[in-house]
């Protein structure tokens, strides 16, 4: 009976004939160099390739992290670029929020996180006074020439007090609370932002500096504000820049409510009425009761120039 042959027999007897005809070959003469050149390239080409799959090996996991660590870089610096740039929008953005639209000076909003540093700090050696300053008879420049060019008054006002302010001054923008009648109530409603003519200034010092800086204000106003306003904006004389202003000391651990209460009893009492820009100081401290010196020179000079502030 016929018996079929297996698949391994059939494998097994190729390789031994093909191992007999190699040895065969091996051995005649004339076959010699051939099959031993032939030998030669199989083993150069298998040593290449093994050395190539050896290298391949050990070059495969370095170039895969390397990979991995490329795109992890990648992603980690695109990452850091977001975040940098939407720091830059927030910190515009908390800027924008602590500065006043027209005049771009600091706003109220600033004004309350300083001062709830500088009531932590201040003491007898480190004394700090704020100033509440209010522009006379602004309201009349809003209803003659416009809301548009009162803007421009305050702009120029708080840009130049703003510009010469000492290391120890701190000049803030008070926002604009003033109640339109009908007619006025378009332009509040057109209006992205009302101008207002109230400022806070907070100085580190002692009275005599504060008051100081006001006399040096109202130098500047009588020889240089006034005179640009009324030619370069107005175009008319009709109206004079002049403040009211009240000076009054911080206390620590002062409220924002405390300081605004003092600051605006003061500024009842310098509106009284009297001369065109009256000034209160909280010590009412006379210039006769002062021995020589330059904070006498000060107060002689407020006087004269703001009127008597004892009442």
């Amino acid at each position: 009976m016929f018996k079929p042959i297996s698949l391994l027999r059939v494998i097994t007897s190729v390789v031994a004939f093909l191992a007999a005809l190699a040895t065969l070959l091996a051995l005649w003469e004339p076959f010699t160099p051939l099959f031993n050149e032939m030998v030669t390239h199989i083993l150069t080409m298998n040593s290449m390739l093994f050395a190539g799959v050896i290298f391949l090996a050990l070059v495969s996991p370095f170039i895969f992290f390397n990979s991995k660590l490329y795109f992890a870089r990648a992603k980690a610096q695109n990452l850091e670029m977001q975040i940098s740039t939407m720091s830059a929008v927030l910190e515009k953005s908390e800027r924008l929020r602590m500065t006043d639209v027209v005049t771009g000076i600091p706003n109220q909003e600033q004004f309350f996180i300083d001062l709830k540093k500088i009531v932590g700090a201040v003491s007898y050696d480190s004394p700090f006074q704020l100033i509440f300053i209010d522009l006379i008879a602004f309201g009349e420049i809003n209803k003659k020439y416009g809301y548009a060019t009162g803007d421009k008054i305050i702009e120029y006002f708080a840009q130049s007090v703003h510009e010469t302010m000492r290391r120890n001054e701190s000049v803030y923008k008070m926002p604009f609370d003033e109640q339109p009648d009908g007619s006025d109530l378009w332009q509040r409603a057109y209006r992205k932002h009302t101008g207002g003519d109230e400022f806070l200034f907070m100085i580190g010092g002692s009275e005599a500096d504060a008051v100081g800086f006001l006399v040096r204000l109202q130098r500047r106003i009588m020889t240089e504000l006034t005179h640009h306003i009324q030619s370069e904006i107005l175009k008319s004389t009709d109206w004079s820049l002049s403040f009211s202003a009240a000076v009054i000391p911080v206390y620590p651990n002062d409220t924002k409510d405390d300081v605004f209460q003092r600051a605006h009893e003061g500024m009842r009492i310098a509106r009284q009425p009297g001369s065109p820009c009256r000034v209160f100081w909280a010590s009412k401290t006379n210039p006769i009761d002062l021995d020589e010196g330059w904070q006498k020179k000060i107060y002689e000079d407020a006087m004269q120039m703001f009127g008597t502030s004892l009442k």
